[in-house]
């Protein structure tokens, strides 16, 4: 779902409200004004570079945009008789550099209302619209940023309140793990300021129960709690998106997560009050989904590494030093698989047969592989 529009605090540079979001998008009010006698030649050429970066400085989406706009007067004496205009974003030149290849809903290219009219005041030609950006499916984690630079309309209006609008995707990016051995739930998702927490022993009992009620949980000796009894900062890098939590045989927690261009994971030997050394699984792929093998050890990751479909499966071992880490031991083309989102979708194990479900668009899609993840239908 949508959030509202909401302003930039520094109108064209500021915090990009409702974050973490797996999608956004920015319109641009804009009062373009010429003198109306500059209008000859009446072809002129707009040009804008909006970057969002991370909390830490994470360049997450950098993108030019250009095309031509159109005045078009008739001139008897002094006076200007007729006066309209038009955008050529028809035509327009879209270049997004990070990320590469990038999803979008639809058209990169831009659009636009017009929200008045155009006119002469004064001797000067207006014309008046909003430019709306494509939708681009880009995970902004919590604390993002917006900087449209190097513009060259709407100069006149950078003080004004509301010249740049934007509005993202619902996020959440929540995942967990449910043990067996205590029924309760074990949850990972993007903190506030960024980076990721756990929250551990999330009972299951509290949900729904009223105040002083004894019938939370009729099989239990003791109150449900109503809050989880662990929470920790997994990592508290402003660039950390989508982790996964896995538990590894059931006894020890693992978080798989994306850091800019890097896939990270972190290990806790204490079901999540400490977690330890982060461990570098790949740079360059970025995870679509994930999950644990029926041997309890090995990790499976379907991922994009530029326009490519890739799978990796990840397994524990000891390295020289004789500590335990996890790293991907092979890496192989997901034959079949084609525009994947950037965005954590599911990925589930059975009986030897991988099920992979993505939600795009309103719609959703479904593909499974029979051998290992190579070749999917």
């Amino acid at each position: 779902m949508w959030s509202n529009w909401k302003n930039l605090r520094l109108n064209r540079k500021g915090l990009i409200a409702d974050t973490p979001a797996v999608g956004f998008q920015f319109r641009y009010a804009v009062d373009l004004t010429r003198d109306w006698w500059e209008c000859d030649p009446p072809l002129g050429q707009a040009h804008y570079k909006v970057e969002i970066k991370a909390g830490d400085g994470t360049l997450l989406f950098q993108q030019q945009v250009s095309f031509r706009y159109v005045y078009v007067t008739l001139v008897s004496g002094p006076l200007l008789l007729i006066f309209t205009w038009w955008l050529d974003t028809d035509n327009a030149k879209v270049e997004t550099t990070v990320p590469s290849p990038v999803v979008t809903l639809g058209d990169e290219k831009p659009t636009y209302i017009p929200d008045g009219f155009g006119d002469v005041i004064a001797g000067q030609a207006h014309m008046m619209f909003t430019l709306y950006s494509g939708v681009y499916m880009v995970p902004l984690p919590a604390g993002s940023t917006f900087d449209m630079r190097e513009m060259n309309i709407g100069f006149g209006l950078l003080d004004a309140d509301g010249l740049i609008q934007t509005r993202v995707l619902a996020g959440g990016e929540l995942t967990g793990a449910r043990l067996m051995q205590d029924g309760m739930l074990r949850l990972v998702q993007p903190r506030q300021g960024g980076g990721l927490e756990f929250l551990g022993g999330c009972d299951v009992r509290a949900m729904g129960a009223q105040p002083d009620s004894e019938s939370a949980w009729p099989y239990s000796g003791s109150e449900a709690p109503t809050r989880a009894q662990v929470e920790s900062i997994v990592t508290s890098a402003g660039g950390a998106t989508t982790g996964i939590l896995f538990y590894l045989h059931e006894v020890t927690p693992v978080v798989l997560y994306q850091e800019g261009a890097k896939l990270r994971a972190v290990r806790s030997l204490d079901d999540g009050l400490t977690w330890g050394d982060l461990m570098e699984i790949a740079n360059g792929v970025s995870m679509v989904a994930a999950d644990v093998g029926p041997d309890g050890g090995t990790v499976y990751v379907i991922g994009m590494r530029g326009q490519q479909a890739v799978g990796l499966v990840c397994s524990f071992e000891r390295d020289a030093a004789g500590q335990t880490i996890l790293r991907a031991t092979d890496e192989f083309p997901a034959v079949g698989l084609s525009g994947l989102p950037t965005s954590l979708q599911m990925l589930k194990i059975q009986n030897g047969v991988f099920h992979l479900v993505v939600s795009e668009g309103g719609g959703i899609r479904y593909w499974q592989s029979v051998d290992g993840m190579r070749s999917w239908e």
